[in-house]
């Protein structure tokens, strides 16, 4: 009687590690996308990835936790597949429409990663990690508000992408 049982666990446990290393592929195809229309977010995906992954292990976070936050740092820009190519690539100062158009990555990244049970819990970071501490930033541009409200895995992302330089082109101020 065991031996069925034992057989259709093995079976499900089969099942469920090709299913997550499908999910991983599918991951890793999506960011691929964005990379072969911009190189230099992919150096930038790959340094936030490394980034996120030494921050959590400082932290001592469970490696499940670990592994998914990375997945988040790079695939925190694959809402970049809804920028214009030649937009990515621009060099110099955006203009309105061009800074509208790019201000809306973070919301897509967000919704695109929800899709994906496995990294769904880290959607909200992936949406505000170009918001600053004190709540200004580029998707919302809210007034200010104390650190302490701005969520802890939220917090975490933003110290990261900040550290890597400009993910974005800076919006020159005249």
């Amino acid at each position: 009687m065991l031996v069925p049982v034992a057989i259709a666990v093995q079976q499900v446990q089969v099942r469920l590690r090709s299913l997550q290393h499908e999910t991983l592929r599918a991951l890793e195809t999506f960011a691929n996308i964005v990379d072969e229309r911009d190189p230099s977010t992919y150096r930038h995906s790959l340094r936030v990835a490394g980034y996120v992954d030494g921050l959590a292990r400082a932290l001592q976070l469970p490696f499940s936790e670990i592994d998914r936050l990375r997945w988040a740092g790079r695939l925190h820009d694959l809402g970049k597949v809804a920028v214009d190519a030649s937009l990515l690539r621009k060099r110099g100062t955006l203009d309105g429409a061009e800074w509208a158009a790019m201000r809306r990555h973070p919301r897509l990244s967000a919704r695109l990663l929800q899709r994906f049970e496995f990294v769904s819990a880290q959607a909200r970071a992936v949406e505000l990690h170009h918001e600053r501490m004190d709540g200004r930033g580029l998707l919302r541009r809210r007034r200010r508000r104390p650190p302490t409200r701005v969520p802890l895995p939220d917090r975490r992302r933003q110290l990261r992408c900040d550290d890597d330089g400009p993910p974005l082109p800076r919006r020159s101020v005249t």
